[in-house]
Parts: C-alpha cells; structure tokens; sequence
C-alpha cells in the first residue's frame, strides 16, 4: 500500500479521522482519489524529490566569468 503524507485532514469510509500532515498506508483507490484531489502527497515522491535536490550542482548554473562578462558590455553600452 502507497505511504502518503496527508495535505488535509482526511476521513476514511470506516470514519477514521486523519490530521493534515500525518503519514498513512492506504489502498491504491483511495491514494488515488486523495492524490486527485490535492490532499495526499506520495512519500516516494517527496523523498526522491529530497535527493535529486541534495545531488545537485548549483555552482556550476552561475559562472562568475560571465557576470564579469555581462557588466564589460554594459559599460560599452553606456558609452555610447
């Protein structure tokens, strides 16, 4: 059975009461259902999520040479 964080607070069709945040094994069906609605997160998804973010290389998006590059042509626009 899927494992999801609940986003809402969540009755069961057996009346059992859910508070947002918590994490619950349910049906398939029901997952679905939850997921539809946007109530329920999967925690598969939230953990692999946490690690493509923790495998990252954010320093390689920003290049200090072309800031340097970027404001060399702003200055030979300005002195036109």
């Amino acid at each position: 059975m899927p494992e999801v964080r609940l986003l809402a607070p969540f009755t069961d069709k057996d009346g059992n009461n859910y508070a947002s945040g918590e994490i619950v094994d349910f049906d398939a069906d029901t997952v679905k259902g939850l997921r539809a609605d946007g109530k329920a997160s999967l925690i598969a998804d939230e953990d692999a999520a946490q690690k493509r973010a923790a495998e990252g290389n954010f320093s390689a998006r920003t290049d200090r040479a072309d800031a340097g590059h970027v404001a060399k042509e702003e200055k030979a626009k300005e002195k036109k």
